[in-house]
């Protein structure tokens, strides 16, 4: 590409001469140079705009998960506060171990999430330690 830019910065900002340089056959031989010698590094930089997309989607369904599972305890603990000390009747074994397996879930997918962000960013992390 240095070719090409050379050549465009010759030309002192004449648009039809720059314009006729993108056209031109030496500006496809830059490019196609350009793309066989760095296709490795074309294609690492395409992994980590893939894995940075992924890294976000699931820290977008972490955050989500975590807002869920404070929600479910909320709910939970104000029903449970609400059966046991205003109406006097205890709560029943199904109720307490439903709430506990709705919240076993949220939870695990919670770490499922963290698990995968985590992969993400090993990733990431690599192809830095790879350019750097």
């Amino acid at each position: 590409m240095t070719p090409t830019v050379q050549r465009i910065l010759a030309e002192q900002g004449d648009p039809d001469a720059v314009l006729e340089e993108l056209r031109g056959e030496n500006f496809q031989d830059d490019v196609s140079t350009f793309v066989t010698r760095d296709l490795d590094e074309m294609v690492s930089y395409r992994t980590l705009m893939h894995e940075r997309k992924h890294w976000s989607t699931w820290a977008q369904r972490l955050s989500w998960g975590v807002y869920t599972l404070t929600v479910v305890e909320f709910i939970f603990l104000a029903w449970f506060g609400l059966a046991n000390k205003v109406f006097g009747s205890p709560v029943s074994v199904r109720v307490a171990e439903f709430s506990f397996i709705i919240s076993g879930i949220v939870f695990v997918f919670c770490i499922l999430c963290a698990g995968v962000m985590l992969r993400c960013h090993d990733k990431i992390s690599a192809y830095r330690d790879k350019i750097l």
